[in-house]
């Protein structure tokens, strides 16, 4: 257990000692560090009028590691085609999975191609820098020649942005959910271009009776469904569906 004051330390420290320049992110409940961890907060919520809330007086941290294991997702990507066309696509799991880490890998083997897949051209939008964790550099994780990458954009605004301007074959993103999240995605599918989503869940029902979700999918059922579980500390189960709920 660790005292307010070394809580306190903790979060100067990950704040890089300007909570100032990390408010925007600090009021949606989270930083992302360098390496494309995230720290989790929590504390006391307060409002001031119109502007971005805030979390002070932290009395929790969450760390997330994120991790790039290169090629994790090979036995996937075979899987998520009928013939020579990506299939709309949503890897489902609880949190702690690795579902950003397979995420990564489908969106470099989508990019780059395998021995049997012609490269694509693949749009990210990366609300919280996870995915491919952007530097002022240049330097993140490795996404694939063929990827174009939006970080630090909300996922709505950042995927009409693509599909306007980037002529992506393949658009992905990260924790969908939100009403906008799936207009975004209804417009984006409806344009011709395929979608790669992932989202928090233990199964088909948990999804499909998620409110705004749920009426989505009903409308629109992706085409592969990636459902992700934990065997021990390392290991994951890996199930995938077709929309009709066959196994493949």
């Amino acid at each position: 257990m660790l005292s307010p004051e070394q809580l306190k330390l903790i979060f100067e420290k990950i704040s890089q000692y300007s909570v100032f320049a990390y408010t925007e992110e600090i009021g949606e409940g989270f930083i992302t560090l360098k390496g494309g961890h995230r720290a989790g907060l929590c504390g006391k919520y307060y409002y001031r009028g119109e502007e971005k809330p805030q979390i002070k007086h932290i009395s929790s941290i969450n760390l997330r590691v994120a991790r790039e294991v290169i090629g994790c997702a090979e036995c996937i990507v075979p899987k998520l085609f009928e013939g020579n066309t990506f299939c709309h696509t949503l890897l489902i799991s609880p949190p702690g999975c690795g579902k950003t880490t397979y995420l990564r890998d489908i969106i470099r083997l989508l990019s780059d191609g395998t021995d049997t897949i012609t490269g694509k051209n693949v749009a990210v939008v990366d609300e919280r820098s996870e995915i491919g964790n952007r530097t002022r550099e240049g330097i993140g994780f490795y996404l694939g020649n063929r990827t174009d990458l939006m970080d630090h954009c909300p996922k709505a605004a950042g995927m009409l942005m693509m599909l306007r301007t980037m002529t992506p074959e393949i658009l992905a993103a990260d924790e969908i959910g939100g009403e906008k999240d799936i207009k975004a995605m209804a417009y984006v599918r409806n344009c011709g271009c395929r979608l790669l989503m992932t989202v928090h869940g233990n199964s088909m029902q948990d999804i499909f009776a998620r409110p705004v979700l749920g009426e989505y999918l009903k409308q629109y059922p992706f085409e592969r469904y990636v459902f992700l579980s934990k065997k021990g500390d390392r290991e994951r189960i890996i199930t995938i569906y077709n929309q009709d709920g066959i196994q493949k």
